[in-house]
């Protein structure tokens, strides 16, 4: 145990490299996780994660055409069984790292059929900028329209923390594209408020929009995660919540008021986590 967790912090320091991880071979990453799945109980997705601001490069178009050989190489990934879906992810920091630049790396992975996740809305801004809400709502508006302009077609959003908080009207249009397209979406409170994204004590906004729109609630594909390869705390077990699905239903409790009680919430919230689950499973025969 102790070797397979050292070889898996190994991974997860990688920075991005397609031929190396860490101090792993592709091979070696294959090995331990066919190592992992011998146990049936545990359901293990082959991620590779492509950072906005440290794998930049490899991704927004230019003279060099890096962003066609990248995506190239990750679906021969995918196709030798070695990747099982692609998470585009690092925070929306600024100007150089807003959706928009990455769609034609996007599209062609679509085009080349590899699955993907989008971390989406996930906007930190520094405490001490000035204006820094301005920001995080200018970045936010500009990143959903290049989710809908360009007809993006993730398996899975993250996060999508700005959801509600910077355009009411536009965030209820992303989340009927989510709902028309079948594009699930996962709540990360204690990632955000980790990352300085947004406070996991606070009411999330995206529940307060969803909790307006019953119908929207009703069909969305939502659920809860942790967004931290090391943590556990997202595993449910008989009557105990894991942390993160504890702070959603105390949220929930907090805007339904007395129409609804815990338990129905906690209902409701497991249902629609082991939707999602269900709906993932059947993007890829892998997954």
């Amino acid at each position: 145990e102790k070797k397979l967790y050292a070889e898996w912090q190994e991974l997860l320091e990688s920075q991005g490299d397609l031929t190396r991880i860490g101090m792993l071979t592709l091979e070696d990453y294959a090995r331990i996780v066919q190592q992992e799945t011998t146990n049936p109980s545990i359901v293990v997705v082959r991620t590779l994660s492509l950072r906005r601001d440290a794998d930049r490069k490899k991704m927004v178009v230019d003279e060099s055409g890096e962003w066609e050989k990248t995506a190239k190489t990750v679906a021969k990934l995918y196709a030798d069984g070695l990747v099982d879906v692609v998470d585009i992810c690092g925070n929306e920091l600024n100007e150089n790292t807003t959706l928009d630049q990455f769609v034609p790396f996007i599209k062609k992975l679509e085009e080349l059929g590899v699955p993907y996740t989008l971390h989406f809305l996930e906007i930190t801004v520094d405490d001490l900028q000035d204006g820094k809400e301005v920001l995080r709502n200018a970045i936010a508006q500009k990143n959903m329209a290049a989710l809908l302009d360009n007809n993006l077609k993730p398996i899975l959003i993250a996060h999508a923390v700005r959801l509600g908080k910077s355009d009411d009207v536009m965030s209820e249009h992303v989340l009927q594209y989510c709902v028309d397209n079948s594009i699930g979406i996962v709540l990360c409170p204690t990632s955000n408020e980790a990352t300085g994204t947004d406070d996991q004590t606070s009411e999330h906004v995206l529940l307060q929009l969803l909790v307006r729109h019953p119908e929207l609630f009703d069909k969305l594909l939502l659920g809860v995660g942790t967004d931290d390869p090391n943590a556990t705390s997202d595993i449910e077990s008989g009557k105990h919540l894991s942390l993160e699905m504890a702070l959603i239903v105390q949220q929930l409790e907090d805007l339904y008021g007395n129409s609804k009680s815990r338990e129905e919430i906690i209902t409701l919230m497991q249902r629609k986590n082991a939707a999602l689950f269900a709906h993932l499973k059947t993007q890829s025969e892998r997954l």
